[in-house]
């Protein structure tokens, strides 16, 4: 199904390719556990000039993703979190509460409370 996912998406007409097209595609890459392609879409989302700028649903499709453990071999670090909240704030993303307070337990939980 990811396949056919995929090849919808390639097929599309490039205007009709705006964010809320590339978050439904950003999620079925995480849940399906593509994640480098995952995050290469999400690469090209949180590029300066982007032409499909994050939002708060692209953040919740990634730390959903990452929170419920989807991918098991890209464990991110705290300063990996840390540096792409920070790239989703340069677009004006940001946190609600309930993230929010999430990051801050994980972030002192692991001795970084500095970050947090």
């Amino acid at each position: 199904m990811l396949e056919e996912e995929v090849s919808v998406y390639k097929e599309l007409d490039p205007d009709s390719r705006n964010t809320s097209v590339v978050n439904l595609l950003l999620d079925c890459l995480l849940r399906g556990g593509n994640i480098d392609c995952g995050f290469k879409v999400l690469d090209e989302m949180l590029k300066r000039d982007s032409d499909v700028p994050p939002n708060n649903t692209t953040m919740n499709i990634v730390l959903s993703a990452m929170w419920k453990r989807i991918w098991v071999e890209k464990m991110m670090s705290v300063e990996e979190i840390y540096g792409l909240l920070v790239r989703f704030f340069e677009h004006g993303v940001v946190l609600g509460d309930v993230w929010f307070t999430k990051l801050i337990t994980k972030f002192c939980r692991s001795g970084k409370c500095d970050k947090a």
